[in-house]
């Protein structure tokens, strides 16, 4: 009986680690690209930007949407969703840049 609480009470705590460890990359992923974003809106340059990251970056998203929809990963959907949009309006301001600035 000792061994079946113990196993349990293991595999509870994996849970909780593997979804803290889930948020706490979900939330590192979405602020990450916060800084730039406020930078890029500030400053109102993205010069030094490489369009291709983020649409690469985007499509990276994209991909993680995916497979948080196949796996009916909630948590991970609504994470690449909410960074994709994040990147979707990096890549606008770089487009917009390089219009105005031609």
């Amino acid at each position: 009986m000792r061994i079946i609480m113990l196993f349990i009470v293991v595999k509870l705590l994996q849970m909780n680690l593997q979804l803290g460890f889930g948020v706490l990359g979900s939330a590192l992923s979405i602020f990450s690209t916060l800084p730039q974003i406020f930078k890029s809106r500030k400053i109102h340059s993205t010069a030094d930007i490489s369009l291709l990251m983020y649409v690469v970056r985007v499509m990276s998203s994209l991909c993680w949407i995916a497979y948080g929809i196949l796996l009916e990963g909630v948590l991970l959907v609504v994470e690449a969703s909410i960074v994709c949009v994040l990147q979707l309006i990096m890549v606008g301001f770089i487009i917009r840049d390089k219009i105005y600035t031609q």
